[in-house]
């Protein structure tokens, strides 16, 4: 059977050949004139439009083209579907916006083309970095201007997000084309230092038993996680190298290679080390 429920429209609809004609439309019964209401009732509805379509191509019979689904549907079933359950959907549902915003709402979604992508990544360049400021519950705060211009990593973000539900579209049946979306060119490991005399104002406000994994994330450019759940056995304070495995964020295993600072703070801690303990910060 080749029937599905289209969940943007809340309806059931068929897609089937005969004769090299292609019948599409939604599965509505021709005698009340009622859409079918559960699988049962769509597949017998499509039983009956093939058995009339198999007599020969009465182009009277076949369903007219179904509805240019709209980019605003195609964005309003990824974010029923999929992206308000993860952890960034305060986020994501600003970026969601900004598209259907920029593409228009009506927009046919198999009509947005390539010249159109690049021209919201013109746009894009021109705006600036909103950051999120939370309010005293989930997803009740704003989102500030920083005053700087969107890189070339925050625009792929968003472009990510719109080849994600366009291609969720396309494999739900919505939509059967599905343009491709390039990417910009980002830096890798591009650096971010930290001036010594901010460095210098965190730790005096920092509580004492958070200063060791302070200085060991500004020293090293250790995550925090990473950070937290090191264990000794990584550690080499001989060659002053720490040993990262494949768990990391980025999936794979790297050297960390220590200055003076967290040679020091190491070397303390290990010191101070109670007896079979494992992880190098102990709260």
């Amino acid at each position: 059977m080749t029937v599905f429920f289209n969940k943007v429209r809340e309806r059931w609809q068929y897609d089937f050949q005969r004769h090299g004609e292609r019948y599409q439309g939604y599965c509505i019964d021709p005698e009340p004139g009622e859409p079918a209401k559960t699988k049962r009732q769509a597949q017998a509805i499509e039983a009956l439009l093939k058995a009339r379509a198999g007599k020969g191509p009465i182009k009277e019979t076949r369903s007219g083209p179904v509805a240019a689904v709209t980019f605003a549907e195609v964005i309003a079933s990824y974010a029923e579907n999929h992206a308000r359950y993860c952890r960034t959907w305060t986020t994501m549902r600003y970026q969601l916006r900004e598209l259907v915003d920029f593409f228009g709402l009506e927009t046919p979604a198999e009509d947005i083309r390539l010249e159109d992508i690049e021209r919201y990544i013109t746009w894009s360049r021109q705006q600036p970095v909103r950051k999120y400021k939370g309010g005293q519950r989930a997803g009740c705060g704003d989102f500030l201007d920083t005053g700087a211009k969107r890189s070339p990593s925050t625009i792929n973000n968003h472009l990510v997000l719109f080849a994600a539900a366009m291609a969720r579209a396309r494999k739900q049946g919505l939509i059967r084309h599905v343009v491709d979306v390039p990417r910009l060119r980002v830096p890798r490991d591009l650096p971010l230092p930290l001036r010594p005399n901010d460095a210098a104002k965190i730790l005096a406000q920092a509580e004492p038993h958070l200063r060791d994994v302070i200085v060991l994330c500004m020293t090293t450019g250790m995550r925090l996680q990473e950070c937290l759940s090191l264990r000794w056995k990584q550690v080499d304070l001989d060659r002053a190298v720490i040993t990262l495995d494949s768990s990391t964020k980025a999936g794979k295993g790297r050297a960390v290679y220590l200055g003076d600072q967290a040679q020091a703070t190491l070397t303390r801690l290990a010191s101070e080390r109670p007896e079979g303990a494992d992880h190098v910060i102990l709260y």
